[in-house]
């Protein structure tokens, strides 16, 4: 069926889009960038992750207000306008709909102020840096910055987000590069301190019969009810990005669910 309010991906480079002074036709750059739908005229919402005024590149999101999944879906871009004199029609919350918790594009220095890590959503649930990461780990990504963990001790704490304890249905994803698969690695959780209940998605490599699989483990509060699901094993391709996600539905019985580039597994 048709998607609402769909946040699409526009990864582009166009020489026209430099600024004047780099030789392209936009005044001020990233600030007066317009996104319409097919009608020319409908604004819509979008957020920047990357833009080069020498370059051209664009990488950003754009909120679809309806993607066909039938015919191709028309959008525009203006640029060219006034200079936007330090002002942006930016609008990152909107892009993001009430249906998103959290976004994180993991693009900024890890050694800033805390909280480092911003939430794009409305719901300003920013995380902070811990560990021994230092500026040299923000590094290029599948899609603008990325953040490299040393395997150790670094992670990113977004704190106790309370609507993912009441989810009766809920979706995380990532794309994620492993340099070595010799140990787990957690990708994202939300558990008590020793993860015996609460919501737990990593790459398993320690255990009888766990060969390089990714799991999702969700438990209640007592531990008295809990399951799993893991992927086939030796998935991971070292070296190259994997787009890794899972969906829980508590209100069904197959609603455990995980998927990798794309696929159920």
């Amino acid at each position: 069926s048709n998607l609402s309010n769909f946040p699409v991906l526009i990864s582009h480079t166009d020489p026209d889009i430099r600024t004047i002074a780099n030789g392209g036709k936009a005044a001020s750059g990233s600030g007066e960038f317009i996104f319409t739908s097919s009608d020319g005229t409908t604004s819509l919402p979008y957020e920047i992750e990357t833009y080069s005024a020498t370059t051209g590149e664009f990488i950003g999101w754009v909120n679809v207000t309806t993607l066909s999944n039938t015919q191709d879906t028309y959008l525009y871009m203006y640029y060219g306008g006034a200079a936007a004199g330090g002002a942006t029609n930016q609008n990152k919350t909107g892009t993001w709909d009430s249906n998103y918790t959290g976004v994180w594009h993991l693009k900024e220095d890890p050694t800033g102020a805390a909280p480092q890590i911003k939430d794009s959503t409305s719901n300003a649930n920013n995380g902070t840096s811990n560990g021994s990461q230092v500026a040299g780990d923000q590094t290029g990504g599948k899609i603008g910055g990325a953040l490299n963990f040393d395997d150790s001790n670094d992670y990113i704490d977004a704190g106790d987000i309370a609507a993912i304890d009441t989810a009766t249905k809920l979706t995380g994803c990532s794309w994620v590069k492993h340099d070595t698969i010799t140990t787990d690695d957690t990708i994202m959780a939300k558990t008590d301190s020793v993860a015996a209940d609460g919501i737990l998605f990593w790459r398993d490599d320690v255990g009888v019969s766990r060969n390089d699989m990714y799991s999702i483990y969700v438990a209640d509060s007592a531990d008295t009810e809990n399951t799993r699901l893991e992927s086939a094993a030796n998935i991971t391709k070292v070296g190259a990005w994997t787009y890794v996600c899972f969906s829980i539905n508590a209100g069904s019985s197959t609603g455990l669910r995980l998927y990798i580039n794309g696929s159920e597994d």
